[in-house]
This record gives structure tokens, sequence and C-alpha cells, in this order.
């Protein structure tokens, strides 16, 4: 890679905070402080960063990086009137979305990401049977 060339980066999507209820998968702000819905306000990690953090930025658990060109091929403009200022794109909290996201992530987690997004199947722990 010429020196020149810039470094491909990653969002951090997180597994854990996108429930059934979300309409929008979360982000990572950026340095680790705390999340965002729009991606204008989503941190941009380097892959260098990712790499040597993988357990925590790519666990499959919580979190999984994904390439910020794969994640901002998947966007949609946010909905007027959601926001407190109007404008930005989201990514939709949906299985499509999902899907495309785990098989682009940077590296295989160490755990299956089990995303949660309007009508999804319920866990047998979220079921009253």
């Amino acid at each position: 890679m010429p020196s020149n060339a810039k470094e491909r980066e990653c969002f951090i999507l997180s597994v854990h905070h996108c429930t059934r209820e979300k309409n929008f998968i979360e982000f990572f702000r950026p340095d680790n402080s705390g999340y965002a819905l729009r991606l204008h306000a989503a941190g941009r990690y380097t892959a260098q960063q990712v790499m040597g953090h993988l357990g925590y930025y790519n666990d499959g658990h919580c979190n999984i990086a994904v390439p910020c060109d794969v994640i901002e091929s998947l966007s949609s403009p946010a909905p007027d009137g959601y926001f407190d200022d109007n404008g930005g794109v989201v990514v939709l909290n949906n299985a499509k979305n999902w899907r495309k996201a785990i098989k682009s992530a940077v590296a295989k987690p160490k755990y299956e990401p089990k995303p949660e997004y309007p009508r999804a199947r319920r866990s047998k722990e979220q079921s009253n049977d």
C-alpha cells in the first residue's frame, strides 16, 4: 500500500444496544465516547485501531467493526422530525442491513453476532413459553 494511500476506516456497530424497538443501528462515537444514530456523528476508527483491540471492537457479542464504505452503502436519509435537527443519514435496523454488516466485518468475531431488530424472531430467553 502506498504511504500516501488513506487507511481503510471502520464504523463500530453496537450489537448489544440494538433492540427490537430501535429503528436505527447504533454506532460508536469518536474516541469510544457514547453512541450515535446518524453517520456524521459516528466515529471512524482506523483498521490499525480496530485490529489492535479486536476483542473489544469486533467481539460479535457486543460490537462489530465494519468498513465505512460498506455501512455508507446501506445508509438512507434520516427522517425529518426524528432528530432535533434535520438531515444526515442513518442505517435502518433490519435483517438485510445486519446480514450485510456481519458478512463484511473486518474479521470473524469470537462470538456469533445476534442483533435484534423489528420483526426478528424472539429468542427462547425472550419468550414466555
